[in-house]
């Protein structure tokens, strides 16, 4: 109790010195808060209080509804080269289709630095009257308060019909030729929005800071209440509300050409289509970093040389509360078909021989929602350091009534919440097969190119990362010495740390893929001459990845 009672007696020293150049201090964050009743009066009625507040708030809210609609007809086919005495020729151009659409929206960014409270918080009553009644109460506040909210309300109708086929070269005296261009088309969407970052660099309590009541010779039959409240708080809620759909078709027709019912040879070649839609979605996510530790500083409560029958009430106490709360909906409906063609070309009834050859067909869908889809990354670092807590009464008078209390509190709580609906629909038909050479006088041949579709599916979403590091290195001490005969002495000193993460993860993913790859169904039959069918390859790949709901909480001291 010796230790105790010199770091009360220089604690009181300070306090004295306090009472007179307290508010001396330039700003909340490195300031001084001082409350005391000094010699008052026999019988009399005494209050004093201080307070300090500081509050930093914001408030940002952002909501963007968007629909797009594109319907795109390029072609260069359709072409006809029909009924001529001599031959009959059509060659259609190429076609490139590229359709991109970005959305990057809804993004907050929030950096806030405090040094927070930093001086010396002191309320106490110091040689009070007899029978004199005696309030003194310091309180401090400090609060910051983040509210970050995305809602986004976005739709994508996209239509794309590319064509360099759908040409005839019929009934010619000569022969008819038919050759049409490549098509490539290539739509791509990214959605890249609802994102909130927030950083808080602060103090709440460094080597400065003491938070302190005290009541010192104290009048016989007096009531004294000194108290010194302190009070830090970190409040932060980010949300984010998703709901995208996008519908994406792409048409690439090079081929239902015709080349039939002439006098010399015709052929049918046909280019190739190549297409593929690519939709990513990387939507909610928040990134919350918040440094706060409560340094070197002390809370202390004391009665020193009560007097006989007196009431004494000392209380300090340093509560520090951080709590970061993360929302993330997301609706997402993807769709993206794709629809190639080469094939579908005739060459029949022909007087000289006739050949078909058909491009290849290759189809591409790509859906990814794994970039990031419901995203909560938070980092906390808090805790009370090396930290004095002290509770003690000393030399206190016969009968009196002496309690003293001593707490400091740190509280860290984290709540991540996730919810996600994906419907995805990927589609691809892939045909360069159909085609017929029948019924010519000489040869009929049909080659037809290759046919491939691919779709890949890859879904991620729902993921929480949380640190949280403390640092209890606290020094707590409470005691009673040199007490009066019959007074009644308490006196407590409290520590408490607590830390408190939650994550609720909840996710309906449905996924569907059709393909269709078609480099048959040909035909080269009832010819005078000899008939052949040389189909392509016909391939189809599909991958679908689905992984989510994934929680990481690290508590380091």
């Amino acid at each position: 109790m010796n230790k105790i009672q010199k770091n009360v007696s220089a604690k009181i020293l300070t306090l004295l010195v306090a009472c007179a150049f307290g508010l001396m201090g330039t700003s909340s964050a490195l300031a001084d808060f001082s409350s005391f009743n000094n010699q008052t009066g026999f019988n009399s009625l005494n209050t004093s209080g201080a307070t300090g507040l500081d509050v930093f708030a914001v408030s940002n809210i952002n909501t963007e509804s968007l629909s797009s609609a594109v319907v795109g007809t390029s072609t260069t086919g359709g072409n006809t080269a029909d009924n001529n005495t001599a031959d009959g020729s059509v060659d259609s151009g190429s076609l490139n289709i590229a359709g991109i659409i970005l959305s990057d929206l809804n993004t907050n960014s929030v950096q806030h630095n405090s040094g927070w409270w930093a001086g010396l918080f002191s309320g106490g009553n110091d040689t009070t009257g007899a029978n004199s009644i005696n309030d003194a109460n310091t309180t401090a506040n400090s609060t910051v308060g983040a509210s970050d909210v995305n809602n986004l309300f976005l739709a994508y109708n996209v239509a794309v019909d590319g064509t360099t086929g759908l040409n005839t070269a019929n009934d010619n005296t000569g022969s008819g030729d038919v050759q049409t261009g490549n098509i490539t088309g290539v739509l791509t969407a990214t959605d890249q929005s609802n994102g909130n970052e927030l950083v808080l660099n602060g103090d709440m309590a460094n080597e400065n800071f003491s938070a302190v009541a005290a009541n010192v010779t104290t009048g016989a039959g007096s009531i004294n209440d000194g108290s010194s409240v302190v009070t830090n708080t970190i409040a932060v809620d980010n949300s984010n509300s998703a709901e995208v759909a996008n519908a994406m078709f792409l048409s690439a027709n090079t081929g239902e050409n015709s080349a039939s019912g002439n006098t010399g040879d015709p052929s049918v070649m046909t280019g190739n289509a190549i297409g593929g839609i690519a939709i990513q979605n990387d939507l909610n996510s928040n990134s919350t970093e918040i440094t706060v530790p409560s340094g070197t500083g002390s809370v202390e409560a004391v009665n020193d040389t009560t007097g006989s029958g007196s009431s004494n009430n000392a209380g300090a106490s340093l509560t520090n509360t951080t709590a970061v709360s993360n929302s993330n909906t997301a609706s997402i409906a993807n769709s993206a078909n794709v629809v190639l063609d080469t094939g579908g070309n005739t060459a029949d009834d022909n007087t000289g021989g006739a050949a078909v050859e058909t491009g290849n067909a290759t189809g591409v869908v790509a859906i990814d929602n794994g970039s990031g889809v419901n995203d909560n990354h938070t980092v906390i670092n808090s805790g009370m350091q090396s930290a004095t807590v002290l509770s003690g009464n000393s030399t206190t008078g016969a009968g009196s009534v002496n309690d003293t209390t001593a707490s400091l509190d740190n509280t860290v709580a984290v709540g991540n919440t996730n919810t996600a609906s994906i419907a995805n629909n990927a589609a691809v038909s892939s045909t360069t097969g159909d085609n017929t050479a029948d019924d010519n006088t000489a040869d009929g041949s049909v080659s037809s190119g290759s046919a491939s579709g691919s779709a890949v599916i890859v879904n991620n979403t729902n993921s929480n990362s949380t640190t949280v590091n403390v640092s209890p290195a606290v020094s707590v001490a409470s005691g009673n010495d040199a007490t009066g005969a019959n007074s009644i002495n308490s006196s407590s000193a409290n520590a408490s740390q607590t830390v408190a993460v939650s994550n609720d993860n909840s996710s309906s993913i449905s996924n569907n893929v059709s393909l269709s790859s078609n480099s048959g169904g040909n035909s080269s039959s009832n010819n005078t001459g000899s008939g052949s069918v040389d189909t392509g390859s016909a391939s189809m790949t599909f991958g679908v990845s689905n992984s989510g709901n994934a929680n990481t909480t690290t508590v380091g001291q």
